[in-house]
């Protein structure tokens, strides 16, 4: 007997298997949702057609009040469903959120309308319930709106309505994505790739380029959109998930806004045109060029070693430059004043005069190299009088001697005073008033570290 039951209780054993995991079948329901939400909308013009003909047919106020209950029944399934579908995510959080609940508002005005068909009859219920059945009216449409938004883009209804009627559903109608006049840009398109530039280039871009995956190249990123279907797209996927999933994206930063998940969506709706990408990298690689072209008309000025540090920042280095350092090849450093965060004069003459001939401020500048010159303590004044905000200053082996000029740096972290006329009890109070700072008055020089190495005794 058990032999010849085992095939029926391993048929039976398959048929309720699927019950033991009820996040298929939930997930089943709610995917059920496209098909429900049409139930309540046919029942409701039915329930609306039979309030005005029972006005003449007692007949048509019992199927009105069939049909009623039956519509509230219908409501509460779609909206239960579609409760459940939201939890797979895939659209704009706000926008989902706003569908959800204008469901559910549905249902329960349905449900209102059906309880007072059941009530005793008389006038103020009548037309209490004709009140809600208007309220119901304007819910669903919001609901419906709402629902085509989600499902076809924020500007698929009104960009082809009339101008008029445009702001009453939805953003005000251009002519639609595809209607943007020649030689000016997309701007569908240009919001979502300004969106996708400012939350998903910092892993996803030149500097870093997570899974190999560049956003900012055009063969990339159409490896993660399918044009013309946002929810089949992997990238829309991604920044629509619930935030605490493991997949979402982005990992670092705020997430994308409901405005920029939307524009993401009709982009890629509208058929994900790359046009403007491939514009905003030809003027990126334009504007590349012509910096570089700048930084090299500047060394050939100054003769200095000149490093793009990247966020304008540049490092300045006249102690590798070629030729002599003269009043010109320092004054030639006025048009990038504000830019230079480091600079190294070590190893040259250091006059007066040569000082004097940089820019009057140095408004960014962080760390002074000057070491192994003939810097006096009238040259590192004017010098340090240009560069109030220095973090570090390196003066060994210099002809300095008053560090009267240096108290007035606030911010100094490290100083390098080793061989030079700075006597020692000078030194000890400084330490003493800047008991954070590093500063150094041997050869014994510190540890470099990452951040900050020290500066090598010489080139």
């Amino acid at each position: 007997m058990i032999q010849s039951g085992a095939p029926a209780a391993l048929a039976i054993g398959r048929l309720i298997e699927p019950l033991a995991d009820p996040t298929d079948w939930l997930g089943f329901t709610g995917r059920l949702h496209p098909l429900l939400l049409h139930l309540p909308i046919g029942l409701f013009a039915a329930v609306a057609l039979l309030e005005v003909a029972s006005w003449r047919s007692r007949a048509a106020g019992s199927a009105r009040r069939l049909v009623t209950w039956a519509g509230a029944l219908t409501a509460v399934l779609a909206a239960g469903s579609g409760w459940l579908l939201a939890e797979e995510g895939g659209q704009p959080l706000e926008l989902l959120d706003e569908h959800r609940w204008q469901g559910v508002g549905v249902a329960v005005l349905f449900v209102l309308v059906a309880a007072l068909e059941r009530a005793q009859p008389s006038r103020r219920l009548v037309w209490s319930r004709r009140a809600a059945l208007l309220v119901c009216a304007g819910a669903l449409y919001a609901a419906g709106h709402h629902g085509g938004m989600l499902t076809h883009g924020e500007t698929f209804l009104s960009a082809k309505a009339p101008g008029w009627l445009a702001p009453l559903v939805g953003h005000e109608s251009g002519g639609g994505a595809g209607a943007t006049p020649t030689g000016e840009r997309d701007p569908v398109a240009a919001a979502a790739l300004d969106a996708l530039a400012r939350s998903c280039l910092r892993c996803h871009g030149p500097d870093k380029a997570k899974g190999g995956l560049r956003l900012d190249d055009p063969a990339d990123l159409s490896t993660v959109v399918v044009p013309g279907d946002a929810p089949a797209s992997e990238l829309f996927r991604r920044v629509t998930l619930r935030p605490t999933h493991p997949e979402f994206m982005p990992t670092e930063g705020a997430p994308l806004s409901d405005e920029e998940v939307l524009a993401l969506m009709d982009w890629i709706n509208a058929g994900a045109s790359l046009t403007v990408l491939n514009e905003a990298r030809a003027e990126q690689e334009q504007a590349d060029a012509q910096r570089e072209g700048e930084l090299d008309d500047l060394r050939a000025a100054t003769g200095a070693i000149v490093e793009d540090l990247g966020d304008g920042a540049l490092r300045v280095d006249f102690s590798r430059g070629r030729g002599a350092l003269t009043e010109e090849s320092v004054a030639a450093l006025a048009p990038v004043a504000e830019r230079v965060v480091e600079l190294s004069l070590a190893g040259r003459e250091l006059g007066t005069a040569v000082v004097n001939a940089l820019p009057p401020s140095l408004p960014r500048l962080e760390r002074l190299r000057a070491e192994r010159s003939d810097l006096d303590d009238e040259a590192l004044a004017a010098l340090l009088e240009r560069a109030s905000g220095l973090r570090e200053l390196n003066v060994h082996t210099t002809r300095v001697g008053s560090l009267a000029a240096v108290r007035r740096l606030e911010r100094l972290e490290r100083g390098w005073f080793a061989d030079t006329r700075v006597a020692a009890d000078d030194l000890e109070r400084l330490r003493a008033e800047r008991p954070t700072a590093q500063l150094f008055g041997s050869l014994a020089l510190p540890t470099p570290t990452a951040d900050a190495p020290a500066p090598s005794a010489g080139h």
